[in-house]
């Protein structure tokens, strides 16, 4: 059964994948697909000695890793903050590497309590714990995939998001995207000869220029003609960022290349696709400290976005739990 449930996930998940990839539902078909594809290769340990060691084996790495990841996320939240600041975005992977800390242990003490609300009150979390784990893995696998398969995409616009600006300059992690933006443009303009480059990004509270017109003048400066720019510079969000560039294109129904860090490409294809508009984004690399907590941010705004689904499925799981609770009261 574990055998034929993975290759109908799998087929849902290639079928998904080839007729729009942007779509958050070929994630969880990936993560079914895994996690049936694990629980086959389990059943047959029980008739392969040697499966069964490999499994017992991989069981043991698993356990010794989750203290490693722990002690991973806690140090990286203090590389965050010591590198960008205190702030709660960059606080995130404190609380949650002392979580996975913490986890292993409270079912003992809980049990050990002998109290039927503290028992079926901590199935719920385990229970939420366990979907919103299955959900950020499926998230993960998926933004890989959509990432590292090529697709056959050819745009005469080129739309770069903005991020935020140090004293008025272009950072780091924008000039990053700047450059794949730089890539993607010439190598548009050589398959159909022409190709505009849209740096799209309004003016925050402590910036001195909107975000655009920081991004034009970086563009300039590595040889992108002033006549290949079109200039956005209204944006708050990323929503903004795709509508507002759209505005600017005259033709309403031309496909865009969009350009944002590997992160965060994902979650931006979900929202081309939700405001109908044909595209396929990009990723630029990003420096490896900033990427947990980025990831996790991403994730966040993901599970917001489709609010409604997650909090039928979490009503779904509390229920269970207080009939479980009522049925043993």
């Amino acid at each position: 059964m574990e055998v034929i449930l993975t290759l109908v996930f799998a087929a849902a998940a290639a079928h998904g994948f080839v007729t729009d990839r942007r779509r958050m539902r070929n994630a969880i078909y990936v993560g079914f697909a895994i996690t049936f594809l694990v629980l086959s290769i389990t059943a047959q340990g029980g008739n392969n000695t040697i499966v069964g060691v490999g499994i017992a084996l991989v069981g043991v790495a698993f356990l010794l890793s989750i203290p490693a990841l722990a002690v991973v996320l806690i140090a990286n939240g203090v590389t965050m903050i010591r590198r960008e600041g205190r702030s709660l975005a960059n606080l995130l992977t404190i609380p949650l590497g002392l979580l996975i800390l913490v986890a292993p242990i409270l079912p003992f003490y809980i049990l050990s309590q002998h109290n039927t609300w503290l028992i079926w009150g901590s199935l719920w979390i385990i229970m939420l714990l366990g979907y919103l784990g299955f959900v950020f893995a499926s998230y993960l696998a998926y933004s890989f995939l959509y990432t590292a398969v090529p697709e056959r995409f050819v745009a005469k616009y080129v739309v770069v998001l903005g991020s935020g600006l140090i004293n008025g300059k272009v950072t780091p992690l924008l000039a990053s995207r700047l450059t794949v933006g730089i890539e993607k443009y010439a190598d548009f303009r050589a398959l159909t000869g022409e190709a505009v480059i849209i740096p799209s990004g309004g003016q925050g509270p402590d910036e001195p220029m909107p975000e655009g017109v920081a991004m034009r003048d970086y563009l300039t400066e590595h040889g992108v003609p002033s006549g290949d720019i079109i200039v956005e510079d209204q944006a708050r969000n990323t929503e903004e960022n795709l509508i507002k560039s759209r505005l600017l294109i005259p033709e309403p129904d031309e496909p865009m290349a969009v350009v944002t860090n590997n992160y965060h490409v994902f979650r931006t294809a979900l929202l081309t696709r939700k405001l109908g508009i044909t595209a396929h984004v990009y990723g630029a690399p990003t420096a490896t400290y900033f990427l947990p907590s980025a990831l996790i941010r991403e994730f966040v705004a993901i599970l917001v976005e489709n609010k409604w689904v997650n909090l039928l499925i979490i009503g779904g799981l509390t229920g269970l739990c207080v009939v479980g609770l009522r049925a043993t009261l």
